[in-house]
């Protein structure tokens, strides 16, 4: 816990000064980008702007919710598939009947829908590892889970791991450690309860379908163009800073011959 508050101040302190240098550059306004909107684009209905501790929150919540979750479970993802070539070669094969006879195509938005071995590579890597490993919920009265085992008084916590629930065999089945994107077949039963990558109720995360865009539409890319040559002798290490992570994990890529 330590480490992981250290990491977020380190980020804060870095965050500050790229708000001061753009205010004071005197060219507010000019750049386009994201920083530019929350410097002067006012509230619609108060008229108010951001300040700068709101606009330095909003920078962290674009690093850590928008890049650092999308990044380590496209890693998963990436280990998973060099481990499995199998695997790989379906997820090819959906990308040659998307688009048959296109050497370098242009995988948009739309097409995203449509990728649907993809999309349970994508749902079996955040089973396995949700890179959000956990969340907290309140009790707000008296409420007794567990078959009567554990009971919980108004406003005390618990921890739901997904990383435990993700993987109870009662729930996913004898083979739940393996990693099958065909568990998410069409007609497959699941208990949605069971599966919680991005949090739950009204303070999940509110970029869930963003992120599965993001992350597919960068896999989809990457399988296309590339062979992965993995580390048969790399044993997994998980990494946990912000979110989980493989750490030491190394692939080499090669252009693909068609």
């Amino acid at each position: 816990m330590r480490y992981r508050t250290a990491t977020a101040c380190r980020t804060c302190a870095a965050t500050s000064p790229i708000i001061a240098t753009r205010k004071s550059s005197g060219t507010v306004g000019r750049h386009g980008d994201l920083l530019d909107r929350m410097l002067t684009v006012p509230d619609p209905e108060t008229g108010e702007k951001l300040d700068d501790l709101n606009i330095r929150n909003q920078i962290l919540t674009f690093l850590v919710a928008g890049h650092e979750t999308s990044a380590g479970v496209l890693a998963f993802a990436l280990y998973e598939i060099a481990r499995n070539p199998e695997i790989a070669a379906k997820a090819r094969e959906e990308l040659a009947e998307r688009f048959p006879g296109q050497t370098h195509p242009t995988i948009a938005f739309d097409d995203v829908s449509k990728l649907r071995y993809i999309r349970r590579i994508v749902d079996e890597t955040l089973r396995l590892w949700p890179v959000a490993p956990g969340y907290f919920r309140e009790a707000r009265h008296d409420v007794v889970i567990g078959d009567g085992r554990y009971h919980f008084k108004p406003g005390e916590w618990v921890l739901v791991l997904t990383l435990q629930a993700h993987r109870d065999k009662a729930v996913w089945g004898e083979d739940a450690e393996e990693f099958d994107p065909d568990r998410w077949l069409p007609g497959r039963q699941r208990d949605q309860r069971a599966y919680k990558p991005f949090g739950t109720g009204l303070r999940a995360c509110i970029g869930r379908q963003f992120a599965y865009h993001e992350v597919m539409l960068a896999l989809a890319h990457l399988l296309h163009e590339f062979d992965f040559e993995h580390d048969p002798g790399y044993k997994l290490d998980i990494k946990e800073q912000i979110t989980l992570k493989p750490s030491g994990f190394k692939l080499r890529l090669s252009p693909r011959t068609r």
